[in-house]
């Protein structure tokens, strides 16, 4: 256990506010998966972390506090959206897949699709891989059931009782396997994303500022760093909240560091409706004190590379090679399962490389 008063001048003291990804589960699985993650982090490196419980910070954030040995002091907090994400969590399957079409027809419609497809090769087919899972489900479920029909003719009207039932049980395998490989995840996220990206959430607006008043009023206590991380749907999440704070409260958003992790903004920074959102992402290009350091695994193809390349902010991209950090055989598993890679990003690996979530936020020093 720590003795030594960590309130001491020597403390490096850091306040984190972690957006994250378009994800219905809240604070309890992320803290969770950080002490678990950081555990293994700690055992790793030989570094004294201890996590506090988690708990209600105020009515939109739950916060847990971080001592790193006796030099560092981490204020962690987890701003709740994940109700928002809930509402928008189609659980009906067929309301889910129309919704989807329509949502496709919008993007490509306006020329996002197009534009990704130019820049952003992974993405892209991250972004068509759900639909032709689905088409491919449904051509081969009815060629299985066609085929038992074929094999079973000499049953006579039995052998359509029987090709149905294996269409629908090759179907349903399908959608579970589909579900696992987080397809219908994906396509709730696309759908998401546009609507959002219209900018008339009400809901969405009133949360921003309640982060906001939060943000403003911990400032009070003069952490030495102040960092806001936003991971996948989060980045956006977390530009709208930069652009409202340096709107509001500039000398405060002067202080704070913005960190991306897989982010995926220009999936709505192409789409041409997004007005509200590409008017905060140039108010962040506009200003030359803002540090964003923005993290990504290439092989990660829910993530865009450098987001610059279609819009006009270009932040200190950071390359993470995860390939460095797992023995080959290890990393394959990951490389393979697209969700799995797109969280590595909040997990502990087992060697150590450039990129360190845990360093990054529980560590002594300040980003750089």
């Amino acid at each position: 256990m720590i003795t030594k008063n960590t309130e001491s001048a020597n403390i490096f003291t850091r306040d984190v506010y972690y957006l994250s990804g378009f994800d219905p589960r809240g604070a309890s699985f992320y803290h969770r998966l950080y002490q678990d993650e950081c555990g293994k982090h700690a055992v790793q490196t030989q570094v004294n972390i201890q996590i506090s419980k988690r708990y209600k910070h105020d009515r939109t954030t739950q916060r847990w506090t971080i001592t790193n040995d006796t030099t560092a002091k981490i204020n962690y907090h987890f701003l709740n959206w994940d109700d928002i994400t809930r509402e928008h969590w189609q659980t009906n399957l067929s309301k889910l897949i129309l919704e989807s079409i329509t949502s496709y027809y919008k993007y490509i419609r306006c020329g996002a699709f197009s534009n990704i497809k130019s820049h952003f090769r992974g993405p892209y087919l991250s972004a068509i891989y759900p639909f032709l899972y689905l088409v491919l489900l449904l051509v081969l479920s009815a060629s299985g059931g066609i085929l038992v029909c074929l094999f079973t003719a000499f049953l006579g009207s039995f052998c359509l009782l029987l090709g149905i039932i294996s269409f629908v049980g090759a179907l349903a395998l399908g959608l579970k396997l589909g579900n696992k490989l987080g397809i219908f995840w994906l396509l709730r996220t696309y759908i998401f994303v546009f609507k959002i990206g219209l900018g008339n959430s009400a809901l969405m607006h009133s949360r921003l500022q309640a982060f906001i008043d939060t943000i403003a009023k911990n400032a009070q206590t003069h952490a030495n760093e102040i960092l806001v991380i936003g991971h996948s749907v989060g980045s956006i999440i977390a530009i709208h909240l930069l652009a409202l704070l340096r709107e509001q409260h500039p000398e405060i958003a002067k202080k704070i560091k913005l960190v991306t992790l897989g982010q995926c903004i220009p999936l709505l920074s192409s789409v041409p409706e997004a007005l509200l959102f590409k008017s905060h992402l140039a108010s962040l290009n506009n200003q030359n004190d803002v540090l964003w350091l923005d993290y990504v695994a290439i092989a990660d193809s829910l993530a865009f590379y450098s987001s610059a390349t279609i819009t006009d902010v270009a932040p200190q991209t950071r390359i993470v090679r995860f390939f460095e950090q797992f023995p080959p055989k290890s990393y394959i598993k990951i490389k393979f399962n697209k969700l799995r890679l797109h969280f590595q990003y909040l997990m502990a690996t087992p060697l150590q490389g450039t990129y360190n979530y845990f360093t990054l936020t529980a560590g002594n020093k300040p980003l750089q």
